[in-house]
């Protein structure tokens, strides 16, 4: 795993003022983690107007019945039907805005809490503190935590089945995350439409783990990866049936498909992708913790691709594979025009984690290249910012 190295400067430097320096920063980090819960809860009981979304959203949860909100949703939206259940069932508890921003915002702050979790898996020393508060602190989750849309469920779908995997990764491959993987994806799956990108990614990477470890997987793992497996893809290929399908023939005549456009590559003009994949990774896919068009996304970037490198010299490479993998995908079905990537940090929320984690671990390395103060003074005006 990355080292959280501090180079000394000086014969008077002593192992108390080591830790001293990481209490400090860990403390720094920590105010900004609560400034961010502070935030959404402020942004919750303000009780902000609907927007046009969702009030377009509420408009069909209000007016269908349970089973009629399976059909394609009017005014060109679309949502995840158990997503649209839930909603359901609050708004008719508590009948006012709060109700129906009830579950993102619970899913908001659960993230919050999951992903420290899956940081302490995945990172060492500053670089976990780092990540924990750019997360924490980045706009979109934190807005969307109070929006009346399922954003924030497709995060914390993402941050709980990436930390069960790897928690089986790194806990000598114990049967029973597996087989909480498999009572979780195929409900996750009907709560947010893109942890089928997650799961993808989690299921090549059970696959090529038993078979590079052919012989040493006991008989629990396979069952229970191979039961992960079918109920995942059970349920995804019966929520496509029955919802994606039909939403997908509904978004080509209701104009959601070219709203998307700018998330798939120019294939009809080959000599420009390479641009394009330049302005997706700098523009607003990458807004962690701020991004916008015309890469102002750069140091989130330069940040990840870093981290990226360093993880893969100095970390568990099957934990790098893993929170690789559903980018990826992600990317295929761009090329395959079936998902945009990178059009907006809302749709493809559950890219965060990994972002975050891997620009801690960039930041890490960076600023372990200065000497003990500067490092400090460096971390301590990185938590201010």
């Amino acid at each position: 795993m990355l080292c959280n190295r501090v180079e000394v400067e000086g014969s008077n430097y002593n192992p108390s003022m080591k830790v001293a320096c990481r209490l400090t920063i860990a403390r720094c980090f920590m105010a900004v983690v609560i400034s961010g819960l502070a935030w959404r809860l402020l942004r919750f009981f303000l009780n902000f107007d609907l927007s046009a979304d969702e009030s377009d959203i509420l408009s069909n949860v209000m007016a269908r019945g349970y089973g009629a909100l399976l059909n394609p949703l009017d005014y060109s939206q679309a949502s995840p039907p158990a997503f649209l259940w839930v909603t359901k069932i609050f708004d008719s508890i508590f009948r006012n805005e709060w109700g129906a921003r009830l579950l993102p915002f619970l899913a908001g702050v659960g993230g919050m809490a999951m992903f420290w979790l899956l940081c302490k898996e995945v990172l060492r020393g500053a670089a976990r503190w780092v990540a924990w508060a750019v997360f924490s602190v980045s706009y979109v989750p934190v807005a969307e935590c109070t929006c009346a849309k399922g954003y924030t469920i497709d995060l914390l779908a993402a941050i709980l089945m990436l930390w069960l995997m790897v928690r089986w990764l790194r806990d000598g491959q114990r049967a029973r995350y597996l087989l909480w993987l498999g009572l979780c994806a195929p409900i996750l799956v009907w709560l947010s439409y893109t942890s089928v990108f997650v799961i993808g990614g989690i299921s090549l990477v059970f696959l090529a783990h038993s078979f590079r470890k052919q012989g040493k997987t006991n008989l629990h793992n396979m069952l229970a990866g191979f039961l992960f497996l079918a109920l995942a893809g059970g349920s995804a290929v019966w929520l496509y049936e029955v919802n994606i399908r039909p939403s997908l023939r509904a978004s080509q005549a209701s104009g959601l498909q070219d709203f998307w456009s700018s998330g798939y590559p120019p294939l009809h003009q080959p000599w420009k992708i390479p641009q394009w994949l330049l302005e997706v990774h700098t523009g607003r896919g990458f807004a962690w913790p701020l991004g916008e068009k015309h890469y102002g996304s750069t140091l989130t970037t330069v940040l990840w691709l870093t981290g990226l490198v360093v993880y893969w010299r100095r970390g568990n490479k099957w934990v790098w594979v893993l929170l690789v993998l559903p980018q990826a995908l992600l990317l295929m079905a761009s090329f395959l025009h079936q998902y945009p990537y990178g059009a907006d940090p809302r749709i493809c929320m559950f890219l965060g984690p990994a972002l975050c984690l891997f620009m801690g671990a960039g930041m890490q390395f960076l600023l372990g290249r200065l000497g003990h103060q500067r490092r400090r003074r460096c971390y301590l005006g990185v938590a201010l910012v």
